[in-house]
């Protein structure tokens, strides 16, 4: 692993503080050091996108105050640079594909979160991050 690829800073789109925390274990059990912010409304994730440095969004599907798809939109918006990752316990085919075609990077469920670091790894080392 390259040494850059050692440090992620993540944005977290998630309303529940466990899910982030449970999500943040797999990339520090994967020998990584995560910068992140944890958001769960439009205006934290606008306030959030204006700092520099980000690597990638990591997007609950469903939140109270703030849908997948309006997440999208409004990073794709601000920073289209930006990898934009979403994760759900409930997401069926259908939305996965319907939010791929909006713009987002990777489609996942919230059981196989070791495959979010993997994804994210992969998108990163891409170079899809900005």
């Amino acid at each position: 692993m390259s040494t850059e690829l050692r440090r992620l800073k993540l944005l977290l789109v998630e309303d529940q503080e466990c899910d982030a925390e449970l999500l943040l274990c797999y990339f520090e059990r994967s020998g990584l050091q995560i910068e992140h912010r944890r958001v769960e409304n439009e205006a934290a994730l606008r306030e959030a996108l204006a700092e520099p440095g980000w690597n990638a969004v990591i997007s609950d599907y469903s939140l109270p105050e703030l849908e997948a798809p309006e997440a999208l939109s409004i990073v794709k918006t601000i920073r289209p640079e930006l990898p934009f990752i979403v994760i759900s316990g409930t997401m069926r085919e259908k939305e996965m594909a319907q939010l791929l075609e909006l713009g987002a990077t990777e489609c996942l469920l919230k059981d196989k979160l070791s495959q979010v670091v993997q994804s994210t790894l992969r998108i990163v080392a891409s170079g899809s991050a900005g």
